[in-house]
């Protein structure tokens, strides 16, 4: 959630994971505490991780809880746009 974190302030974010355990759940609200506006949904269609920040789209090659430790890499898509993928995850997720 350190990501997270570095929002500006009024700014939102949402989580998806395949699994919401009560731990993970428990750290969003204690986040939420000093950081309001952080949401977690369940999501299981799509194993990629993404982050989109304003106009970016930032894929990941490793689980965020893995970054550093081994050699790890991310890209930037810039073949498309934050909205596209939002479309693409609210897509996969009818009827589920």
């Amino acid at each position: 959630m350190k990501f997270a974190a570095m929002r500006a302030k009024g700014v939102t974010a949402v989580i998806f994971s395949a699994r919401i355990t009560p731990e993970f759940n428990a750290a969003k609200d204690m986040h939420n505490k000093q950081y309001p506006g952080l949401d977690l949904k369940t999501m299981r269609t799509i194993h990629d991780r993404f982050l989109l920040v304003d106009d970016t789209v930032y894929h990941f090659g490793a689980s965020f809880k893995d970054m550093g430790n081994e050699m790890t890499a991310f890209s930037v898509l810039n073949f498309v746009t934050p909205e596209e993928v939002i479309a693409k995850i609210q897509e996969s997720m009818k009827g589920k």
